[in-house]
């Protein structure tokens, strides 16, 4: 979700004028592509949600700052509750139905081919079913037969599905009575349906009204004096009546109430807190209405809706709550500064809403809003009594979450970063443009592809000012997960559709080169290959990784007397060979992931006719913080020219991922103002206890079974060294229907062919993706196990969006004694290396 302090987003689309908002008089451009009207919808669709996802996150903010437990859910619907029981109920009432067409062939053919008469049949047919109810066996002549087993088919074996109490009598009248149609609304109520209506207090009190109503339209007889619902009820029955048996008319207005009843019982909630020390239940209605628009009338729309979720709530949760509980509505307008203003309240007296003081402390307007904290323990200080945290609470919030579950329309977005921004891009721009690669398109006549739309959906400040920086030389420092290489590719991106030519360098496995320098043992990282992917549409991006540059190096004659001079790398010999080659000097030059910020000078020396060509460079910081700052003013000053970008928000790590390597890794030097910038909390990362590290498979498989059960679910596995992975590679790819695929050029095999499979499962991510954490650094992924890694520093941890499953041994635990150790896998594993 997109954090509610994200101002680029906010000015952009929250405060954006929409074309209905603007004056008449003024002259309004015709637009180009006939599609303004569309992209407002959305606009305003996308600011109405944004307003509910800006409320829900600062009320679970205020939640985590004020402690104590608590339960919080965006979009609780009363659908949720009615789903799973009405479904079962829509199947009983067709099962009903089914049965009874099928009856009803097998009577016409027994009238045809015996002399039975109906009340010969109708005895027979009660005496079967009386029969069946009481446990004994019915005769088994040929009609009790077919008649038995098209009743069982319908209501299964004994007809456990059919209510011989109330149903008997009535389901063979059904069969006998005239025509060969039966429609849904001529079945009676079955047992499901009762339990909803029952369970949701639904209401019948205008029963004998409707029935009156059936009765004069097929008697041609005038109705006189209808109230509003008998006459919905009426035009609703007039296209139902040719046909109409007077027989089932009370059955017809039973499951019109009941449907209506569904019907009106369909309401949402936007945000819903629990907090059970005080035994309250929040439910807060957000309206995402502005300053100067109609809001009197949308805090009416809200009161209302608050009201009627209350009595929904009351109704369908008493069985488990005590008068203890109390619920308290609120209305949260996060638009609107000041609700109470002078001017404000002008307009409300215009409009008849008169809003007493106690009232007032429950319309909270975007002052509350932005110090929620301090209203939810205002709140907390009126129950003056404090409860322990019982039954009641832990019922109350499973029964929330797992009628929730039971929706066959499960919406993702609240558990999965990648849905969440493929949402709101699918609410901005009519598309989404996933998670790994965000294309910036030109979307005005100046072609400044840094205003489109799609620049909100992903952009923090930092990087907003980066982006808009048009200075030639730029430099960008920030540590993992603050989103260097997005921006640095952004940028190349943009400049590369003005046709220019672009060098784009990516050396995220420098370091790793320093111990292979002798030619033949370079190969290429995984995100050397994604870069490649990624410009493959620029025909004028030369994309180059480390091999590249090095074989390009040898191939000019550059030579390195030792292993040792690999380390010239630091000293940029082989870069500023690059660089500065003649058919480069008029390319604009990218380079990301630079092994260390005091070698970007000699790279550049030479350089001398910069002209208008930019030099970007992305690098991690690797001194402290002073020294880095005084090698940045160096760069800064004359003869290099640069500007520097710090970028301090993670946007990669959710918040629990990220504080996880901020406790257990060694000198994480971390951000300097908060744990972590992303809106997200995600899940507790995991650490198994493995006793044996070279016995990785059983560990994997424990993991997938308990953690990652869908196959198609994309997961990639660390390891340390090359000999790990080929060999977990043996032990699982004979393991079920989940694709498991290796990447590691070091282990003898076809290499073009390993990349060629990569390349397909970057675009298709489904199973396992084994490899090292060397050849997998600068890479994200969404769900990441590391195995026997060694000590944490950063590089295998903060690769995970979501999910980090850490499986170690014992000489690593002593890093990790605060963390979230499973217990369970843990003891599995033990026994499973006694056994072996």
């Amino acid at each position: 979700a997109l954090p509610p302090d994200h101002e680029p987003f906010h000015k952009a689309v929250v405060n954006k004028p929409m074309s209905q908002d603007e004056p008449e008089d003024e002259p309004k451009d015709e637009p180009e592509d006939g599609h303004e009207d569309e992209r407002n919808e959305r606009r305003k669709e996308f600011k109405a949600f944004s307003a509910e996802d800006a409320v829900y996150g600062k009320s679970v903010h205020a939640l985590r700052m004020n402690g104590g437990p608590a339960f919080a859910m965006k979009d609780l619907h009363s659908g949720d509750f009615l789903g799973k029981l009405k479904d079962e109920a829509k199947a009983e009432r067709r099962n009903y139905q089914d049965s009874i067409l099928s009856q009803k062939e097998f009577v016409h053919k027994l009238y045809t081919s015996s002399n039975k008469q109906e009340k010969e049949v109708r005895d027979e047919f009660v005496k079967i079913l009386k029969c069946l109810h009481n446990g004994s066996s019915p005769d088994q002549d040929s009609t009790s037969k077919e008649f038995l087993e098209i009743f069982e088919e319908s209501f299964g074996k004994n007809g456990n599905g059919f209510n011989f109490a109330r149903h008997i009598d009535e389901y063979v009248d059904d069969i006998l009575s005239q025509g060969k149609t039966f429609p849904l609304s001529y079945a009676p109520l079955n047992n499901q349906e009762r339990e909803v209506i029952d369970r949701f207090d639904l209401k019948f009190n205008k029963k004998d009204e409707f029935v009156k109503v059936i009765e004069n339209i097929i008697n041609e007889t005038p109705s006189t004096d209808l109230d509003p619902a008998s006459k919905m009820f009426k035009k609703t029955f007039e296209d139902d009546k040719e046909g109409f048996n007077l027989r089932y008319k009370e059955k017809y207005v039973d499951y019109w109430l009941y449907k209506y009843g569904l019907e009106k019982r369909g309401m949402e909630i936007d945000t819903f807190l629990i907090l059970p020390e005080e035994k309250l239940v929040i439910e807060m209605e957000t309206k995402s209405i502005k300053e100067g628009n109609n809001f009197a009338g949308k805090i009416k729309e809200a009161s209302k809706q608050l009201e009627n979720f209350r009595n929904f709530l009351t109704a369908t949760q008493r069985d488990i709550l005590s008068e203890d509980w109390q619920f308290v509505k609120v209305i949260a307008l996060p638009l609107i500064e000041n609700i109470f203003s002078t001017e404000n309240q002008l307009k409300m007296k215009e409009k008849k809403l008169d809003i007493c003081e106690y009232c007032k402390n429950y319309v909270l307007d975007k002052r509350n809003l932005d110090e929620i904290h301090k209203w939810i323990e205002r709140i907390r200080k009126t129950v003056p009594e404090k409860f322990e945290v019982d039954h009641e609470y832990r019922n109350l919030a499973q029964r929330t979450m797992t009628f929730s579950a039971l929706k066959q329309k499960f919406d993702e977005a609240s558990f999965s970063l990648a849905k969440n921004r493929e949402r709101n891009a699918e609410c901005m721009i009519g598309k989404n443009t996933g998670l790994t690669s965000e294309k910036l398109e030109a979307e005005n006549k100046s072609g400044d592809a840094i205003c489109s739309e799609q620049t909100f959906i992903l952009w923090r400040m930092d990087q907003l000012a980066a982006l808009k920086d048009n200075h030639p030389r730029v430099f960008l420092v920030g540590e993992y997960g603050t989103g260097k290489t997005y921006v640095l590719k952004a940028k190349a991106q943009e400049i590369a559709k003005s046709m220019e030519g672009v060098l784009y360098l990516s050396l995220g496995a420098a370091d790793r080169y320093k111990s292979k320098c002798d030619g033949p043992d370079i190969k290429k990282s995984i995100l050397e290959i994604c870069d490649e992917i990624d410009f493959k549409t620029f025909p004028n991006v030369k994309v180059q990784g480390f091999k590249d540059i090095y074989d390009e190096f040898i191939d000019d004659g550059g030579k390195l007397s030792s292993i040792s001079d690999c380390g010239k790398l630091r000293d940029t010999v082989i870069l500023g060979h690059i660089i500065n080659k003649e058919e480069n000097r008029g390319k604009h030059i990218f380079i990301d992931e630079f092994p260390v910020i005091k070698g970007i000078q000699d790279i550049l020396i030479s350089d001398g006719e910069i002209g208008g060509r930019h030099i970007w460079i992305a690098c991690r910081p690797d001194m402290s913080e002073d020294n880095m700052n005084e090698a940045i003013e160096e760069l800064e000053k004359d003869p290099y020219c640069f500007k520097s970008h710090k970028l301090r928000e993670n946007v990669r790590n959710t918040v629990n991922i990220f504080k996880f390597s901020e406790t257990h890794i060694p000198g994480f030097r971390g951000l300097p103002s908060e744990p972590s910038s992303h809106s997200v909390s995600g899940n507790a990362p995991v650490v198994v206890k493995s006793p044996d590290r070279r016995k990785a498979s059983p560990a994997v498989r424990l993991v997938l079974e308990k953690y990652f059960k869908d196959p198609k679910e994309p997961v990639v596995v660390l390891c340390k060294e090359s000999t790990a992975i080929t060999k977990l590679h043996e032990e699982l790819k004979s393991d079920g229907d989940r694709n498991i695929l290796m990447y590691d050029p070091y282990i003898p095999s076809d290499v073009a062919e390993q990349e060629q499979c990569l390349k397909q499962y970057i675009q298709n991510p489904e199973g396992l993706l084994l490899t090292t954490v060397e050849l997998f650094s600068g890479m994200q992924a969404r769900n990441v196990i590391t195995i026997d890694v060694g000590r944490l520093d950063g590089n295998a941890e903060l690769r995970t969006t979501t999910f980090l499953v850490f499986i170690t041994t014992e000489r690593y635990m002593i890093d990790l004694y605060m963390a979230n150790l499973d217990q369970e896998l843990s003891r599995k594993l033990q026994r499973v290396d006694i056994d072996s």
